[in-house]
């Protein structure tokens, strides 16, 4: 598998069988939605101050949403191909596990690192 089907090539739609370019741009439309929806969760989770509800302007900046975008190319292919084994049509919950874990991930990271 060369590296740029190992990112776009996230089994979306892995039963459609048909040909030709409508099924590609669905496939397209729904890895890049889901990438986006991972590094909004990150990013979310860096302009949110936690357990304390309440937004951190500092982070509001074009070098955390950047991290963020490299972060989702770096965690995400291998939990999408999971959830899509399991779940063959893509739907609203891709969108909200791609947030979540992009969220929680950085959640659980950012305890880990304090309690070490």
């Amino acid at each position: 598998m060369n590296l740029t089907r190992y990112f776009t090539q996230l089994e979306f739609y892995p039963d459609d069988t048909s040909l030709g370019p409508r099924i590609q741009t669905r496939r397209q439309l729904w890895t890049i939605g889901s990438y986006l929806s991972l590094a909004a969760g990150l990013f979310a989770r860096q302009i949110v101050k936690f357990p304390v509800v309440q937004t951190n302007s500092v982070n509001w900046n074009w070098g955390v949403l950047a991290a963020s975008f490299l972060i989702a190319l770096a965690v995400f292919s291998p939990a999408m191909r999971y959830l899509n084994r399991h779940r063959k049509k893509p739907g609203m919950e891709h969108v909200l596990a791609s947030f979540s874990l992009g969220f929680f991930l950085n959640l659980v990271l950012d305890k880990l690192v304090r309690f070490l």
